[in-house]
């Protein structure tokens, strides 16, 4: 699940990186074409407006002359302004394009960062579990020797409540044996005070 995440944001930010780079060339085309054919309008346009000076000139002479070269220099400055604000423009949908670029280049940054951290963590994990599944089959080892142990002691449990009981009808018999041995000695020692008496 890492791996893919990794894959994923991996292709994400390479995508953004593309779509970033194209839009910037593309930004950097379009400002290279409006630059040339804005000169070009203008170089067309300042020839055109030499010619008619000179033509001016030819009739008019220097007050003709004035008046044309003031118009050429009006509309050139008018066209410099125009492309000033086109290279503008492109200038800053480059600097755009370039944040994106930057912010995408960040965010992988932190994606990978990210990962690695998820990576450290996992591993960390891995290692408890680990330890918690010795540990485990450890108790599990002592289960079974107290299960051992506990069916052993059950056993001579058993063996010593049966000894026990042998032992208690032994004495009772004893007991018994000596109950009527005990008898007979008083019968006898009774039998002895009656014939000293006699």
């Amino acid at each position: 699940t890492v791996a893919k995440t990794k894959e994923e944001a991996d292709a994400a930010v390479a995508k953004a990186k593309e779509e970033a780079e194209a839009e910037v060339a593309k930004t950097k085309e379009e400002a290279a074409a409006d630059k040339a054919s804005a000169l070009a309008e203008a170089a067309e346009t300042a020839e055109a407006a030499k010619v008619a000076a000179l033509a001016a000139l030819t009739e008019e002479k220097d007050a003709a002359h004035a008046a044309a070269t003031e118009e050429a220099e009006s509309n050139h400055s008018k066209e410099l302004a125009v492309l000033g604000r086109k290279l503008a423009d492109t200038e800053s949908k480059a600097e755009d394009a370039q944040k994106k670029f930057e912010e995408t280049d960040a965010a992988k940054s932190e994606v990978e960062s990210a990962l690695e951290t998820t990576k450290g963590e996992l591993d960390t994990t891995k290692g408890e579990l680990t330890t918690t599944k010795s540990k485990v089959e450890e108790l599990e080892g002592n289960v079974a020797s107290l299960r051992a142990t506990k069916a052993d002691l059950g056993e001579r449990l058993k063996a010593a409540e049966g000894k026990i009981a042998r032992d208690a009808e032994r004495l009772e018999r004893v007991r018994k044996a000596m109950a009527i041995g005990m008898g007979l000695l008083e019968d006898q020692k009774n039998d002895g005070v009656d014939a000293a008496a006699e």
